[in-house]
Protein backbone atom coordinates (compact mmCIF):
# COMPACT_ATOMS: atom_id res chain seq x y z
CA UNK A 1 0.00 0.00 0.00
CA UNK A 2 1.33 3.43 -0.95
CA UNK A 3 0.13 6.85 0.05
CA UNK A 4 -0.17 8.87 -3.12
CA UNK A 5 1.95 11.97 -3.59
CA UNK A 6 0.50 15.29 -4.63
CA UNK A 7 -0.71 15.52 -8.17
CA UNK A 8 0.64 19.06 -8.35
CA UNK A 9 -2.82 20.63 -8.65
CA UNK A 10 -3.87 23.09 -5.99
CA UNK A 11 -7.50 22.48 -5.06
CA UNK A 12 -8.81 26.00 -5.58
CA UNK A 13 -6.70 26.56 -8.68
CA UNK A 14 -7.93 23.36 -10.31
CA UNK A 15 -11.58 24.06 -9.58
CA UNK A 16 -11.43 27.57 -11.00
CA UNK A 17 -9.52 26.64 -14.12
CA UNK A 18 -11.41 27.49 -17.31
CA UNK A 19 -13.18 24.65 -19.15
CA UNK A 20 -12.38 22.12 -16.44
CA UNK A 21 -14.98 21.92 -13.70
CA UNK A 22 -16.33 25.46 -13.89
CA UNK A 23 -20.08 25.84 -14.25
CA UNK A 24 -20.74 22.11 -14.13
CA UNK A 25 -22.70 20.14 -11.50
CA UNK A 26 -19.44 18.45 -10.53
CA UNK A 27 -17.81 21.84 -9.91
CA UNK A 28 -20.68 23.06 -7.77
CA UNK A 29 -20.60 19.85 -5.73
CA UNK A 30 -16.82 19.99 -5.43
CA UNK A 31 -16.83 23.62 -4.30
CA UNK A 32 -19.44 22.88 -1.63
CA UNK A 33 -17.53 19.76 -0.62
CA UNK A 34 -14.32 21.78 -0.30
CA UNK A 35 -16.06 24.16 2.10
CA UNK A 36 -17.47 21.31 4.19
CA UNK A 37 -14.12 19.51 4.41
CA UNK A 38 -12.35 22.68 5.50
CA UNK A 39 -14.91 23.16 8.28
CA UNK A 40 -14.60 19.50 9.27
CA UNK A 41 -10.83 19.84 9.67
CA UNK A 42 -11.08 22.82 12.05
CA UNK A 43 -11.16 22.24 15.82
CA UNK A 44 -14.69 23.66 16.11
CA UNK A 45 -15.83 20.94 13.68
CA UNK A 46 -15.82 18.38 16.47
CA UNK A 47 -18.90 19.61 18.30
CA UNK A 48 -19.53 16.33 20.12
CA UNK A 49 -16.25 16.29 22.01
CA UNK A 50 -14.10 13.18 22.05
CA UNK A 51 -16.03 11.26 19.42
CA UNK A 52 -14.30 8.20 17.95
CA UNK A 53 -12.82 8.60 14.49
CA UNK A 54 -14.51 6.75 11.64
CA UNK A 55 -12.23 5.68 8.78
CA UNK A 56 -14.30 5.62 5.58
CA UNK A 57 -13.00 3.29 2.85
CA UNK A 58 -13.81 4.53 -0.67
CA UNK A 59 -12.37 2.57 -3.62
CA UNK A 60 -12.55 4.63 -6.80
CA UNK A 61 -12.39 3.51 -10.41
CA UNK A 62 -14.36 6.03 -12.48
CA UNK A 63 -16.47 7.84 -9.87
CA UNK A 64 -16.27 11.64 -9.84
CA UNK A 65 -19.63 13.31 -9.16
CA UNK A 66 -20.89 10.35 -7.13
CA UNK A 67 -17.78 10.35 -4.92
CA UNK A 68 -18.15 14.09 -4.33
CA UNK A 69 -21.82 13.64 -3.50
CA UNK A 70 -21.05 10.76 -1.14
CA UNK A 71 -18.54 12.82 0.82
CA UNK A 72 -20.77 15.88 0.82
CA UNK A 73 -23.66 13.89 2.34
CA UNK A 74 -21.48 12.15 4.93
CA UNK A 75 -20.07 15.43 6.19
CA UNK A 76 -23.25 17.52 6.06
CA UNK A 77 -25.54 14.94 7.68
CA UNK A 78 -23.16 13.95 10.49
CA UNK A 79 -22.02 17.20 12.13
CA UNK A 80 -19.51 16.81 14.92
CA UNK A 81 -18.38 13.34 13.80
CA UNK A 82 -14.70 12.76 13.29
CA UNK A 83 -14.01 11.27 9.86
CA UNK A 84 -10.91 10.01 8.09
CA UNK A 85 -11.61 9.50 4.38
CA UNK A 86 -9.42 6.96 2.56
CA UNK A 87 -9.84 7.23 -1.21
CA UNK A 88 -8.31 4.13 -2.81
CA UNK A 89 -7.04 4.34 -6.38
CA UNK A 90 -5.64 1.64 -8.63
CA UNK A 91 -3.67 1.59 -11.86
CA UNK A 92 -7.02 1.11 -13.62
CA UNK A 93 -8.65 4.21 -12.14
CA UNK A 94 -9.65 6.66 -14.86
CA UNK A 95 -7.62 9.90 -15.10
CA UNK A 96 -10.58 12.15 -14.30
CA UNK A 97 -11.30 10.14 -11.15
CA UNK A 98 -7.64 10.23 -10.11
CA UNK A 99 -7.45 13.99 -10.62
CA UNK A 100 -10.67 14.52 -8.67
CA UNK A 101 -9.37 12.42 -5.77
CA UNK A 102 -6.21 14.52 -5.53
CA UNK A 103 -8.23 17.74 -5.55
CA UNK A 104 -10.33 16.51 -2.65
CA UNK A 105 -7.21 15.46 -0.78
CA UNK A 106 -5.57 18.84 -1.38
CA UNK A 107 -8.54 20.54 0.32
CA UNK A 108 -7.68 18.91 3.64
CA UNK A 109 -4.77 16.45 3.75
CA UNK A 110 -5.35 15.95 7.48
CA UNK A 111 -8.84 14.56 6.80
CA UNK A 112 -8.58 12.98 3.33
CA UNK A 113 -5.92 10.50 2.30
CA UNK A 114 -5.34 9.05 -1.16
CA UNK A 115 -3.99 5.51 -1.33
CA UNK A 116 -2.66 3.68 -4.37
CA UNK A 117 -3.53 0.03 -3.86
CA UNK A 118 -0.85 -2.63 -4.15
CA UNK A 119 -3.01 -5.75 -3.83
CA UNK A 120 -5.30 -6.29 -6.83
CA UNK A 121 -9.07 -6.11 -7.26
CA UNK A 122 -11.72 -4.82 -4.87
CA UNK A 123 -10.74 -7.07 -2.00
CA UNK A 124 -7.13 -5.98 -2.33
CA UNK A 125 -8.15 -2.32 -2.34
CA UNK A 126 -10.13 -2.77 0.87
CA UNK A 127 -7.33 -4.75 2.53
CA UNK A 128 -4.84 -1.99 1.77
CA UNK A 129 -7.26 0.62 3.11
CA UNK A 130 -7.88 -1.36 6.30
CA UNK A 131 -4.12 -1.53 6.87
CA UNK A 132 -3.88 2.25 6.45
CA UNK A 133 -6.95 3.16 8.53
CA UNK A 134 -6.34 4.80 11.90
CA UNK A 135 -9.92 5.23 13.15
CA UNK A 136 -11.57 3.40 16.02
CA UNK A 137 -14.29 2.38 13.54
CA UNK A 138 -14.07 1.47 9.88
CA UNK A 139 -16.91 2.19 7.46
CA UNK A 140 -16.93 0.05 4.33
CA UNK A 141 -19.01 1.49 1.49
CA UNK A 142 -18.94 2.30 -2.22
CA UNK A 143 -18.15 5.62 -3.90
CA UNK A 144 -20.80 5.20 -6.61
CA UNK A 145 -23.98 5.73 -4.52
CA UNK A 146 -24.96 2.04 -4.66
CA UNK A 147 -24.50 2.28 -0.88
CA UNK A 148 -26.75 5.10 0.29
CA UNK A 149 -24.67 7.71 2.18
CA UNK A 150 -27.86 9.05 3.78
CA UNK A 151 -28.06 5.76 5.75
CA UNK A 152 -24.74 6.35 7.49
CA UNK A 153 -26.32 8.70 10.03
CA UNK A 154 -28.48 5.86 11.39
CA UNK A 155 -25.58 3.42 11.24
CA UNK A 156 -23.52 5.72 13.44
CA UNK A 157 -26.38 6.14 15.89
CA UNK A 158 -26.77 2.35 16.08
CA UNK A 159 -23.05 2.03 16.75
CA UNK A 160 -23.30 4.60 19.55
CA UNK A 161 -25.81 2.27 21.24
CA UNK A 162 -23.86 -0.91 20.49
CA UNK A 163 -20.21 0.13 20.25
CA UNK A 164 -18.87 -3.43 20.11
CA UNK A 165 -21.21 -4.62 17.35
CA UNK A 166 -20.81 -4.65 13.58
CA UNK A 167 -23.53 -2.47 12.06
CA UNK A 168 -24.48 -4.11 8.77
CA UNK A 169 -27.19 -3.21 6.27
CA UNK A 170 -29.77 -5.29 4.45
CA UNK A 171 -31.61 -4.90 1.18
CA UNK A 172 -33.93 -7.79 2.06
CA UNK A 173 -35.71 -7.08 5.34
CA UNK A 174 -37.38 -4.15 7.07
CA UNK A 175 -39.14 -0.94 6.12
CA UNK A 176 -37.14 0.85 3.45
CA UNK A 177 -35.22 -2.23 2.31
CA UNK A 178 -35.21 -3.10 -1.38
CA UNK A 179 -33.64 -2.96 -4.82
CA UNK A 180 -33.94 -0.57 -7.74
CA UNK A 181 -32.86 -1.70 -11.22
CA UNK A 182 -31.13 -4.79 -9.88
CA UNK A 183 -32.68 -7.34 -12.22
CA UNK A 184 -35.04 -10.16 -11.31
CA UNK A 185 -32.52 -12.91 -12.13
CA UNK A 186 -29.84 -11.34 -9.94
CA UNK A 187 -32.32 -10.88 -7.10
CA UNK A 188 -33.36 -14.52 -7.27
CA UNK A 189 -29.75 -15.76 -7.31
CA UNK A 190 -28.85 -13.43 -4.46
CA UNK A 191 -31.83 -14.57 -2.38
CA UNK A 192 -31.03 -18.26 -2.79
CA UNK A 193 -27.40 -17.67 -1.92
CA UNK A 194 -28.23 -15.57 1.16
CA UNK A 195 -30.56 -18.20 2.55
CA UNK A 196 -28.06 -21.01 2.00
CA UNK A 197 -25.22 -19.19 3.75
CA UNK A 198 -27.48 -18.03 6.57
CA UNK A 199 -28.43 -21.65 7.21
CA UNK A 200 -24.80 -22.77 7.31
CA UNK A 201 -23.85 -20.07 9.83
CA UNK A 202 -27.16 -20.09 11.75
CA UNK A 203 -27.12 -16.32 11.35
CA UNK A 204 -29.98 -13.85 11.66
CA UNK A 205 -28.33 -11.53 9.12
CA UNK A 206 -30.19 -11.41 5.82
CA UNK A 207 -27.64 -9.69 3.53
CA UNK A 208 -24.19 -11.21 3.85
CA UNK A 209 -22.84 -10.01 0.50
CA UNK A 210 -23.62 -6.30 0.75
CA UNK A 211 -20.41 -4.46 1.59
CA UNK A 212 -22.00 -1.55 3.45
CA UNK A 213 -20.99 -1.99 7.10
CA UNK A 214 -19.57 -0.13 10.07
CA UNK A 215 -17.01 -2.18 12.00
CA UNK A 216 -15.28 -1.79 15.32
CA UNK A 217 -11.65 -1.59 14.29
CA UNK A 218 -10.56 -4.87 15.89
CA UNK A 219 -13.19 -6.86 13.99
CA UNK A 220 -11.28 -6.14 10.77
CA UNK A 221 -7.66 -5.61 11.77
CA UNK A 222 -7.25 -8.88 13.69
CA UNK A 223 -7.43 -11.01 10.53
CA UNK A 224 -5.18 -11.88 7.63
CA UNK A 225 -7.69 -11.61 4.82
CA UNK A 226 -7.49 -13.93 1.83
CA UNK A 227 -10.09 -13.03 -0.81
CA UNK A 228 -8.97 -10.44 -3.35
CA UNK A 229 -12.11 -10.21 -5.48
CA UNK A 230 -15.65 -9.12 -4.56
CA UNK A 231 -15.85 -12.21 -2.35
CA UNK A 232 -14.03 -10.17 0.27
CA UNK A 233 -17.37 -8.53 1.05
CA UNK A 234 -18.60 -11.96 2.17
CA UNK A 235 -15.40 -13.06 3.90
CA UNK A 236 -15.26 -9.83 5.90
CA UNK A 237 -18.54 -10.60 7.65
CA UNK A 238 -18.42 -14.41 7.86
CA UNK A 239 -15.11 -14.68 9.69
CA UNK A 240 -16.07 -12.18 12.41
CA UNK A 241 -19.47 -13.88 12.80
CA UNK A 242 -17.81 -17.27 13.14
CA UNK A 243 -15.52 -15.89 15.83
CA UNK A 244 -18.30 -14.46 17.95
CA UNK A 245 -18.61 -10.83 16.89
CA UNK A 246 -22.13 -9.51 17.28
CA UNK A 247 -23.80 -7.88 14.29
CA UNK A 248 -27.07 -6.14 13.57
CA UNK A 249 -28.72 -4.91 10.37
CA UNK A 250 -30.43 -1.73 9.24
CA UNK A 251 -32.69 -1.71 6.14
CA UNK A 252 -31.49 0.18 3.07
CA UNK A 253 -32.39 0.45 -0.61
CA UNK A 254 -29.87 -0.50 -3.28
CA UNK A 255 -29.91 1.74 -6.36
CA UNK A 256 -27.99 1.12 -9.57
CA UNK A 257 -24.95 3.32 -9.99
CA UNK A 258 -25.14 6.23 -12.40
CA UNK A 259 -21.39 6.40 -13.17
CA UNK A 260 -19.59 3.49 -14.81
CA UNK A 261 -20.70 -0.13 -14.61
CA UNK A 262 -20.71 -2.78 -11.93
CA UNK A 263 -17.76 -5.19 -12.02
CA UNK A 264 -19.40 -7.99 -10.04
CA UNK A 265 -21.51 -10.88 -11.32
CA UNK A 266 -23.95 -13.34 -9.79
CA UNK A 267 -21.95 -16.07 -11.55
CA UNK A 268 -19.36 -15.85 -8.77
CA UNK A 269 -21.80 -17.24 -6.21
CA UNK A 270 -20.54 -20.81 -6.66
CA UNK A 271 -17.01 -19.85 -5.62
CA UNK A 272 -18.40 -17.66 -2.81
CA UNK A 273 -20.39 -20.61 -1.48
CA UNK A 274 -17.26 -22.76 -1.47
CA UNK A 275 -15.48 -20.05 0.50
CA UNK A 276 -18.36 -19.87 2.99
CA UNK A 277 -18.14 -23.63 3.58
CA UNK A 278 -14.39 -23.34 4.12
CA UNK A 279 -14.80 -20.53 6.66
CA UNK A 280 -17.57 -22.30 8.57
CA UNK A 281 -16.04 -25.75 8.79
CA UNK A 282 -12.35 -25.15 8.11
CA UNK A 283 -9.58 -23.31 9.88
CA UNK A 284 -9.48 -20.32 7.53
Amino acid sequence: MRLAQSSGYGFVEAVSRKNHFSQTPEALTLTRLNDRILRLSRPEGSLLGNMPTISVLLPVMNEVASLNQTLDILISENPGRSFEFLIVLSERSEPTAVENAYRIRDASPSTVRVIVQERPLLGGALMDAIDAASGEYILMMASDLETDPHAVHEMLRASDSRPQAIIATTRWKGEGAGFEDYGLGKQLANSVFQQAVRAIFASDLTDLTYGFRLYPRASLTSYEWKTLNHGFLLESILRPLRDGWNATELPVTWRAREEGASNNSWRFYASYFKMAISIRFGAS
